[in-house]
């Protein structure tokens, strides 16, 4: 079984919205480089292609997550999404990412907490993937395994997504097959 290196610590706060949004995108680098590290990974010269995404170098996969108030970075061995959002409902959202089926089996919790775990599970399978958002619709929970477990199905395929809930947001990772555990390192 192999290990994900999750690291996430709360984002780099400025006023201006251009550094802001540029020292949260250097922030979720350096945890990317922590988990690399964690993971046993002497490349930190990790690469992405022109539109934005992480492209694997020699054997290591990599994803970032900036929010508003988190960022987070992770390397694995295999293809790897994650995302970190605040739990807080996004009524124009909903409906697109929440259908009655999912909404039923997520009812044991918070109406904000469910569309975020609903969120940042699609999220961690489409980054993984290297699609972009338009793939989410593909995407549906199939079961909810406790607080800390999704299961998706997504083009016919059974996947499995793990979150945490830390300090008022939900962490999501994904990563193909079931041979993986996580580290989550959060500060």
């Amino acid at each position: 079984m192999t290990t994900i290196h999750l690291h996430a610590r709360p984002a780099p706060q400025d006023a201006d919205s251009a550094r802001r949004i540029a020292a949260r995108s250097k922030a979720a680098r350096v945890e990317r480089d922590a988990s690399a590290r964690s993971a046993g990974c002497d490349t930190v010269d990790f690469a992405q292609a022109a539109d934005g995404r992480p492209l694997p170098t020699g054997r290591w996969h990599w994803s970032i997550s900036h929010g508003r108030d988190w960022v987070a970075g992770a390397v694995h061995v295999t293809p790897i999404g994650i995302d970190v959002e605040r739990i807080h409902l996004r009524p124009k959202l909903l409906e697109r990412v929440l259908d009655a089926k999912e909404s039923e089996l997520l009812s044991g919790h918070e109406p904000d907490h469910a569309f975020i775990r609903a969120w940042t599970g699609k999220e961690a399978v489409v980054k993984a993937s290297g699609v972009g958002l338009q793939d989410l619709s593909h995407c549906k929970i199939v079961a909810v395994d406790g607080p800390e477990r999704l299961w998706l199905e997504c083009h016919g395929e059974r996947l499995r997504v793990d979150q945490r809930t830390h300090a008022g947001h939900v962490l999501a990772v994904h990563a193909p097959g079931l041979d993986w555990n996580v580290a989550w390192h959060l500060h």
